[in-house]
């Protein structure tokens, strides 16, 4: 009998993982992620726009635009505290 294809495709990730280069990456692309869909999201269920969220925040509607690009990633800790701060 032939593994499911869940079961290869686990296999394969515990495989992956076992590589710290690979690790480090997929932590790193989870984190910003998760931090820009929390900051969409965030900002959607309060119905405010960018440039709203830009003005509670002190920052321009170009800057919450990349804090929500899963591709950024260069968030700083200084940014996020505004950002929670802006949200309460």
């Amino acid at each position: 009998m032939l593994p499911s294809t869940t079961s290869r495709r686990r296999n394969q990730l515990a495989d992956a993982l076992a590589d710290k280069d690979f690790r480090d990456a997929f932590v790193e692309q989870t984190i910003s992620q998760g931090i820009a869909f929390q900051i969409k999201e965030t900002r959607d269920d309060r119905g405010w726009t960018q440039a709203e969220l830009g003005q509670r925040s002190g920052k321009l509607q170009p800057v919450i635009s990349k804090l929500e690009d899963p591709d950024y990633g260069a968030y700083t800790l200084k940014s996020l505290r505004e950002i929670a701060s802006a949200f309460d």
